[in-house]
């Protein structure tokens, strides 16, 4: 009977659109929400329980859609066709974000958010070191899988080699262990699954880097670091399904070699003109080197 009565009343109601009856906000008062919320949020994503600095995130992408909602408000009511570059509307947040250490959290959340607005050109250009950054912040657990993330939303949104393809080269033949595990961890994967041949691209510019000639154990260390590299990056392949098919002749032929020359010049085996030793120690000396 309610619900009769209702549609009736609903009926005989003339119709006024909602906009009309809605009062006129004021651009300053959304860009003012927009500068309590980011003051408001900022401390919460170093809290120590996850959920919190999980939530975050969502928040951050409220945030910057309310602050283009302020853009939007401005151009109507003032008449402009042209509006402010996207990186000038979150220029607080993007500066916000890129001040701090790369070691928190918070720039991590917060970048996320701003790439597929601002785009990773724009980004780039405010900050020319942010990807070796990124990848460098790796080797810290603690903030590894949120550097993962973001390395994973800039790709997404431009996955053009000139911008990761040198850093990734850099960060992947230095010889940090923790660095060499992050990479492992959250780039290499990252380049297998989001962008299309980005795992051959990588090999054929480690094939092209000059290789150190290895004259004495000191200098072994620039091989190894390429012979890892290498590795590394055929491994995840693997793991992940790109394909290197059409290059893992020649690469498998690189690797060995290097092999041949790191395992030569660190147990002093002597040369090939020399008498092979019996069958068993050679056995025995391949499987300690495995």
């Amino acid at each position: 009977m309610y619900s009769t009565a209702w549609y009736r009343i609903y009926l005989l109601t003339p119709y006024t659109p909602i906009c009309a009856q809605a009062p006129r906000v004021a651009v300053e008062v959304v860009q003012g929400m927009c500068s309590a919320g980011i003051k408001l949020l900022w401390p919460h994503c170093e809290d120590p329980f996850q959920g919190i600095v999980d939530q975050t995130k969502a928040m951050f992408d409220s945030l910057v859609s309310l602050g283009e909602l302020a853009e939007k408000l401005r151009l109507q009511q003032t008449g402009e066709t042209e509006g402010v570059p996207v990186e000038e509307q979150h220029r607080e947040l993007l500066e916000l974000a890129l001040a701090v250490k790369p070691n928190r959290k918070a720039r991590y959340r917060v970048l996320v958010a701003l790439v597929p607005r601002i785009g990773v050109k724009a980004l780039l250009a405010k900050a020319p070191g942010l990807a070796l950054s990124v990848l460098e912040a790796m080797r810290d657990q603690s903030v590894g899988s949120g550097a993962g993330a973001l390395l994973e939303m800039m790709m997404r949104a431009d996955s053009d080699a000139s911008w990761w393809l040198q850093p990734v080269l850099q960060t992947l033949t230095e010889g940090d262990t923790k660095l060499r595990y992050g990479l492992c961890n959250y780039a290499l994967p990252t380049i297998a699954r989001v962008v299309p041949g980005g795992i051959t691209a990588l090999l054929l510019a480690l094939q092209q880097m000059p290789d150190t000639h290895v004259h004495t154990l000191s200098e072994v260390g620039g091989q190894v670091s390429n012979l890892w590299a290498m590795t590394a990056v055929i491994k995840v392949a693997r793991k992940w399904g790109a394909s290197v098919s059409s290059m893992n002749k020649y690469v498998f032929i690189h690797i060995y070699i290097y092999i041949h020359i790191y395992v030569r010049v660190s147990l002093f085996v002597p040369p090939p003109c020399l008498p092979h030793p019996p069958f068993h120690k050679k056995k025995s000396c391949v499987a300690c080197v495995v």
